[in-house]
């Protein structure tokens, strides 16, 4: 019970206050914002002394006698009690074998008891006997009351008065130069409007999240710690730069800091938050005054092309300066003008420039008998899962504390490695442009290890191979289609007659040969036989529309092209048609070419960015590393491997070398082998398939058709774009003894570039990796200046080794752009593959989209990938695909899905808006049979944006009209917190604007209308007004019995006399200027409340 008597003051709250209130409120249980310091201590402590001194402290400053009332006021508000001592304990622990384990299980004890904000004295000590003149003072509170500054001060009071009492027996009372709350009265005239505008201003145009590579793993909080120190030779280089550059050391640290953060997330423009004193007013004695003063803002690191280290500091620099005027405005309110509202900060720095370890020295007395303090060891617990601590004293040292569960170690000791490289370059060279600064190491091994003695097979060719496989396997089958075998023997007679013809047409080695041929034996007779020639192939598809079949040949320069009398009229009068039949009767013979290692094999076309194809090579070695020494595959005599890909789409370099190189059997599946269900598991069955290359899209329909489809294949390879978690378990589920391969892999690296065999723990992923490079292969992550990154950090891919292209036909435009080298990777030619990805701990890949598959919605970047993830994700969609159009110059996101039963549209979207923000949520949605795909298997974009989505009934503003009185109340609520002409009960909150502290507003507004209490981690969970109304009618006045201590107002109060009381707490800081009656209903309220 709290006497009124024993109130003192009644004000606001602060800024910071405010979030860490908030931060309680939601769970009360967490130890979220408890410090502690433990201090060291030598001599002999008078244990009554301090206990008296602590006491004293308490009655000098005001803060540490507060409690914090927010359950029955729109409003929180903290008060000041007259009579608040902290508790000393006393306990010794001498005798304990395990002295040092004890002391810390009593630490983290301590701190896990947390506090009753509005009914715990928030902060107490214990003080540890741990040998003859050796004591250990853990000083435990709320940083709601206090913040790091305040701790000198406030220790030193405390040994002023205890030194007093140790001479003297009594000490003199010290004056309180600033009472907290005169801050607050100062904090509440400041004009919100201009801060507001301020930080709107600053954080204009910033949309993506700046995030750490994340290892969630189950349980809550567990703290842990990183401290490094930087090297003394860094340090003084530092001091200079500093120094040369005319800025602080903390515009430094947070300078190199966004560098990081910006390499770790293939970005230019980062934001992250920084702990300001706030002790910059002119309030008089602000410097001396404890209390919390501090305060979380954003910094924004923003570094152009060609920004220098050393500009950039003075940019951030600059950009504290003019936040100072601002740096009191509450978190909340910042983050309410962002897109990113709650998620625009995930960590927080925090610069000491005076650590508290080094103030001790000057605590204790001046005799030999007096208290030593020998060092102190701070524990500091935010809401965040990363805090970072930068100490620039006589050493400067950084600690990383994080959450353990969020963060693995490794991480952490790489972003130590990431900041010493940073601070380096800038040393070494002030002008070092952040575009060169390399967080990585110039690692170029392979992976998996090359083998101690690799197979002749990589610097053969593959008409050499093929002639040794003919003559070892020459009785075996080569190819089945529709029910006939053709021998290897019979092939290379066939093969031999086509070179044959090209060589008597005159057609000489190294020129282009056009194949225009389905699935098909002459298709691969064909293919053979030109390579023998020594010329190369350029696969065409049979479905591409004339004008793409003339241009490929134009550019490829083929003058002859082979083809089947079907196709022959595709062929463009430019070309001579070579109609490849299987021949009557003996074939002499082919000479051999040999050198054939590095010679163009193929010119496979692929889309270009402006539209136009562009023609890629592909030499012989370029294919045999594709199979030689591999462990993705089993390459042997044994497999019969079914051919599903068209053949101008380079998977089929996977499935005809692999089986032709290897005596192994390749099955040519017709059109409707490959896309009906039934036929598919017929010709499986009937050809004893015992591998096969599947499209991810085509793989998921086939999926959603009969996940059995596949029981009887021994190893089924996937690939292409990102695999479906949910169809590999179903796969998985009806075919538990398969091998599933994801295989990644742009043309330029010859089919694949990395694979990845799905494991169990995979489908419990969000996303399939894509692995690790193949042998006589490499892959490395790089930021936008093609520096190596380290692993976790999100970079674009770029592939090396055996399998990269010797570059584009006729383009050395893109040849120039596409493939690289770089510095930290000498003897390396690489290939760009636009792709971003980051390394997992595990060493696989984690494919993220396109580089450039970003849009902007309405101001908002958006990642086609990532929509289509979250609506294939829903309930009873099957499969999904979305697409950008652009209308009138407006672009707008366009979603198709598949269901075998009709879902309407807007279910889709409501079922979405539930998961995303509303710009993710397409503007149209249609429903389809399937989704049409491309003659490589890909998903058709092209056909989708023909499809158009049938015209939606307009949406009307939501008619209250026959509800539930729940919901009338709740809208009434929001209505009163929002600007908001239309309230769409089914909108989320925060799209309507409501913020976090909001949501107590609306809590404690319900408690007082229902007359019931409703946990507030429910307002997180029923996030708008149609969900929250059925959750409380569900309910009814049931709810969690471990919150039946926030008891509601007292029923006697009028409503009247409720807001009467309201306006007083907001208007006034001092009881005193409340008027009676209200004062005496406040401390009712509060002996309910406490």
């Amino acid at each position: 019970m709290v006497d009124k008597d024993n109130i003192e003051s009644i004000s606001g709250l602060a800024a910071m206050q405010k979030g860490m209130l908030f931060s309680h409120a939601v769970d009360t249980g967490s130890d979220a914002y408890v410090e502690q310091f433990d201090f060291v201590i030598a001599g002999e402590v008078d244990v009554e002394h301090l206990r008296t001194a602590l006491a004293g402290v308490s009655r000098t400053y005001s803060v540490l006698r507060t409690i914090f009332s927010y359950r029955n006021t729109d409003e929180p508000y903290q008060i000041v009690l007259k009579d608040w001592a902290p508790a000393l304990d006393v306990r010794d622990y001498r005798d304990r074998p395990e002295l040092d384990r004890d002391v810390e299980e009593f630490k983290v004890a301590d701190r896990a008891k947390g506090f009753d904000l509005s009914t715990d004295v928030l902060l107490r000590a214990t003080l540890i006997r741990v040998g003859d003149r050796r004591w250990r003072l853990v000083f435990t509170f709320h940083h709601i009351i206090l913040d790091g500054w305040s701790l000198g001060p406030l220790f030193g009071t405390m040994m002023g008065y205890y030194e007093e009492l140790t001479t003297s027996g009594s000490f003199q009372p010290r004056h309180e130069v600033l009472p907290y709350r005169d801050y607050i009265a100062w904090y509440e005239r400041q004009r919100g409007e201009d801060a507001r505008r301020y930080w709107a201003e600053v954080l204009d145009g910033y949309e993506n999240e700046a995030v750490l590579p994340a290892d969630p793993r189950p349980g809550s909080y567990r703290g842990a710690t990183h401290r490094f120190v930087l090297p003394a030779e860094l340090h003084e280089g530092l001091k200079r730069f500093a120094q040369e550059a005319q800025v602080t050391q903390s515009a430094v640290f947070q300078a190199a800091w966004g560098v990081v953060l910006q390499k770790f997330n293939y970005a230019d423009d980062v934001v992250f938050g920084s702990v300001v004193s706030g002790r910059g007013t002119e309030l008089s004695g602000i410097g001396e005054a404890v209390g919390l003063f501090a305060n979380t803002q954003p910094v924004r690191v923003t570094a152009g092309a060609d920004q220098d280290f050393a500009g950039l500091c003075r940019d951030v620099q600059e950009s504290y300066l003019r936040a100072n005027a601002f740096e009191h405005y509450a978190l909340h309110e910042i983050q309410g003008v962002t897109p990113l509202k709650n998620k625009l900060l995930n960590h927080v720095v925090a610069f000491e420039n005076y650590p508290l370890s080094e103030q001790l020295q000057d605590f204790g007395g001046d005799e030999g008998d007096g208290l030593a303090f020998e060092g102190v060891e701070v524990f500091e617990r935010t809401s965040y899962d990363l805090h970072i601590v930068v100490n620039p004293g006589a050493e400067f040292a950084i600690t990383f504390a994080y959450n353990e569960n969020h963060y693995a170690p490794g991480l952490i000791r790489e972003l130590e490695r990431c900041l010493v490289r940073v601070f380096t370059a800038a040393v070494d060279d002030p002008r070092v442009r952040v575009a060169d600064i390399a967080l990585g190491d110039g690692r170029a091994e392979d992976a998996p290890a090359p083998q101690a003695a690799p197979s002749a097979l990589l610097d053969s060719s593959v008409v050499d191979v093929f002639a040794d496989v003919v003559a070892s396997h020459g009785d075996k089958t080569a190819l089945v289609w529709r029910g006939e075998e053709y021998s290897y023997a019979e092939l290379d007679r066939w093969s031999d007659a086509v070179a044959w013809e090209l060589k008597n047409r005159g057609v000489v080695p190294g020129t282009a040969v056009g194949v225009l041929a389905d699935r098909r034996p002459e298709l691969i007779a064909a293919i053979l036989g030109l390579l023998k020639n020594g010329n190369f192939y350029v696969p065409i598809d049979t479905k591409d529309a004339k004008p793409r079949v003339e241009y490929v040949v134009a550019d490829a320069g083929v003058e002859h092209l082979c083809t089947v009398p079907e196709y022959a009229d595709k062929v463009p009068s430019s070309s001579r048609v070579l109609l490849v039949s299987r021949p009557a009767g003996d074939v002499p013979p082919f000479p051999r070419l040999r050198n054939l290692n590095g010679a163009t094999a193929y010119l496979m076309y692929t889309s270009g960015s402006t539209g136009t194809p562009k023609g890629c090579r592909i030499t012989h070695r370029n294919i045999l590393r594709l199979v030689a020494d591999q462990e993705f595959f089993d390459f042997h005599d044994r497999q019969v491997v079914m051919f599903t890909g068209s053949p101008a789409f380079d998977a089929s370099t996977f499935e005809i070398w692999g089986t032709m190189l290897f005596g192994a059997t390749l099955v040519l599946a017709d059109e409707l082998d490959v896309l009906d269900g039934d036929l598919m598991r017929d010709t499986i069955k009937r050809n004893q398939v015992t591998a096969m290359w599947l499209t991810s899209p085509l793989f998921n329909q086939l999926c959603a058709y009969d996940p059995a489809i596949f029981d009887r294949l021994e190893h089924l390879l996937v690939g292409g774009s990102a695999l479906s978690v949910q169809h590999l378990v179903k796969v998985r589920a009806a075919c538990p003894n398969l091998r599933i391969t994801n295989g990644y892999g742009p043309t330029e690296n010859t089919t694949f570039s990395t694979t990845h065999e799905i494991r169990a723990e995979d489908l419990h992923r969000e996303r399939i990796p894509i692995g690790r490079p193949l042998a006589h292969s490499s892959a490395h992550v790089l930021d936008r200046g093609l520096n190596v990154l380290p692993p976790g950090a999100i970079g674009e891919l770029c592939v090396g080794g055996d399998g990269v292209s010797s570059g584009y036909h006729n383009r050395p435009d893109l040849d120039l752009a596409a493939f690289v080298t770089v510095p930290a990777l000498p003897g390396h030619r690489l290939y760009r593959t636009g792709d971003l990805v980051r390394e997992l701990p595990d060493g696989t890949f984690d494919y993220l989209g396109r580089a450039d598959d970003q849009v902007k919605i309405s101001g908002f970047r958006v990642e086609l990938g990532e929509v289509e993830s979250v609506l294939r994700s829903l309930d009873r969609i099957e499969d999904a695909a979305v697409i950008c159009v652009e209308v009138d110059g407006e672009k707008s996101l366009r979603g198709y899905y598949v269901a075998r039963e009709p879902i309407a549209p807007d279910a889709v979207r409501q079922a979405m808006l539930k998961k995303v923000a509303p710009y993710m949520v397409p503007a149209g949605l249609a429903q389809l049979d399937r989704i049409p795909l491309n003659k490589s298997g890909k998903v058709d974009r092209t056909r989708l944006a023909e499809i158009r989505p049938e015209p939606e009934a307009v949406r009307q503003a939501p008619d209250l009209g026959p509800v539930s009185d729940v919901v009338r109340i709740l809208f009434d609520i929001i209505a009163d917190l929002v600007p908001v002409e239309t309230i769409d009960v089914n909108r989320n909150f925060f799209d309507l604007g409501i913020n976090s502290l909001n949501l107590l507003t609306i809590n404690n507004r319900l408690r007082k209308v229902l007359d019931r209490n409703v946990p507030l981690v429910q307002l997180f969970q029923h996030t708008s007004i149609a969900s929250l109304a059925a959750y409380l009618d569900s309910t009814g006045s049931d709810d969690e019995a471990g919150s039946q201590a926030d008891e509601s107002a007292p029923d006697d109060t009028s409503a009247e006399q409720e807001e009467e009381e309201e306006r007083a707490f907001s208007a006034s800081a001092l009881l005193l200027e409340i008027a009676d009656e209200i004062a005496e209903e406040l401390a009712a309220e509060l002996e309910e409340e406490l």
